[in-house]
């Protein structure tokens, strides 16, 4: 899911990705960058990074 609010008065988008695991546990990640530089190399491959290796913790 996308969408695009703002912040201070500055367009920002932001992607959100809910994750279910079972047994009660889930996560929402979200990553939130201005809409300007959403597009960018650098903005996408720290989305992509993000995304690529996020790893559930587990509780204490």
């Amino acid at each position: 899911m996308q969408w695009i609010t703002k912040d201070d008065g500055v367009r920002v988008r932001t992607f959100g990705r809910g994750l279910l695991l079972g047994d009660g546990r889930g996560f929402s990640l979200r990553w939130t960058t201005p809409a300007a530089d959403w597009a960018s190399a650098g903005s996408q491959e720290a989305l992509r990074t993000v995304l690529r290796t996020f790893r559930p913790g587990t509780a204490s």
